[in-house]
């Protein structure tokens, strides 16, 4: 996944790279959870994407 090559160095040096990657797995999941990203890809490829302000959601 993309997004995970783009964080993954940016995590700290102790964690593992199985560690890292939970990480930003559950980052993407918090950030998701509170409606601040949606999927716009599908489950096997997904593509996160900022989702749109309060006012503009359907």
């Amino acid at each position: 996944m993309d997004i995970d090559r783009l964080l993954v160095d940016k995590q700290p040096e102790v964690l593992t790279w199985e560690q890292k990657l939970n990480r930003i797995h559950n980052l993407l999941r918090q950030l998701a959870e509170a409606k601040a990203i949606v999927n716009a890809g599908s489950r096997r490829w997904p593509k996160w994407v900022l989702s749109k302000p309060n006012d503009q959601l359907l």
